[in-house]
Parts: C-alpha cells; sequence; structure tokens
C-alpha cells in the first residue's frame, strides 16, 4: 500500500458521523477489556482507543512505524488483541499470517471489528463525500471465514 494511501486512510475519521462511529464501535469493543489487562490494538493508526482509555495498558501497533509503540508486536503476550477496521486492508495470505502469529502469542479474547460493506455501508460513502472502502483488500465475509478456521468466534 502507498504511503499516500494510508494517509488517506489513517486520516479519514474527519466529519462528526465518522467520529462518532468510530467512537461507538470503539467502545464497544472495550466493554469486555478489563483495565489491568494488557491489550495489543492492531492496527491502531492513531491510538485513537489509547487515548479514549487512558487508564489501559494499551500497546499500539501499525503497519506505520511512526504510530508503533513497539517494533515487533509478536514478543508480546496480551491478553486481548484488537482489530478495528483493519484486517480488511490486508490480502488473505497476510491475514493468515497475522492470525498465525496471534494464535503463538497466546491470547484470552480476540475483538475484530471489519465493515460489511452493505448498503449502509454505501450510503455513507455517498454523505461523507469520500470512499470509505478505501484500501480494502478482502471482505467481511472471507476475513470471517478465515477466524472461523483458527478461533471458536463469539458474535
Amino acid at each position: 500500500m502507498k504511503n499516500e494511501e494510508l494517509n488517506k486512510i489513517t486520516a479519514s475519521y474527519t466529519t462528526f458521523l465518522d467520529r462518532y462511529y468510530m467512537t461507538t464501535i470503539h467502545k464497544s469493543l472495550m466493554k469486555n477489556v478489563r483495565a489491568e489487562s494488557l491489550v495489543l490494538d492492531f492496527g491502531g493508526g492513531n491510538r485513537e482507543i489509547k487515548k479514549a482509555n487512558p487508564t489501559y495498558n494499551i500497546i499500539n501497533w501499525d503497519i506505520i512505524q511512526d504510530l508503533r509503540d513497539i517494533e515487533d508486536y509478536r514478543v508480546l503476550k496480551p491478553n486481548f488483541i484488537i482489530c478495528c477496521h483493519v484486517l480488511e486492508h490486508l490480502s488473505t495470505n497476510e491475514i493468515k499470517s497475522v492470525l498465525n502469529d496471534f494464535e503463538k502469542m497466546g491470547f484470552e479474547k480476540l475483538i475484530i471489528a471489519s465493515p460489511m460493506e452493505n448498503y449502509l455501508s454505501k450510503i455513507a460513502s455517498l454523505t461523507s463525500k469520500k470512499d470509505v472502502h478505501l484500501g480494502h483488500k478482502t471482505k467481511y465475509k472471507e476475513i470471517n471465514k478465515l477466524c472461523e478456521d483458527k478461533f471458536v468466534l463469539i458474535k
């Protein structure tokens, strides 16, 4: 992925509706996480989850080196791993590799949020005047299947 494309994705939550949507998702993802737990926010971008939960032990890792709290996420033994709107930016082979890494790390819960790319998201694209699926390589159903093949899913 080109730096220009990454910058667009990283800076994409600029409207009130975008921020509200992502804030709601972040709150939902964190509701079952204990404050004393070690949390890996994989693909955490601008550290929005970490900023919103300053009392939590959240380690941010992103493909953009300047946004990383740690160089190699695989050295961690987190209780929780969060992937919020990130796996869809990876190819199926990249997702398989990341899931294999996660499996080796040992964790209590892997918490994933991925866009469904349904009619509602298409309407959101029109109202926000931008492609909300910019940079997506893998669809929700494919991500779900890859996760199902490796882990027990709780929806």
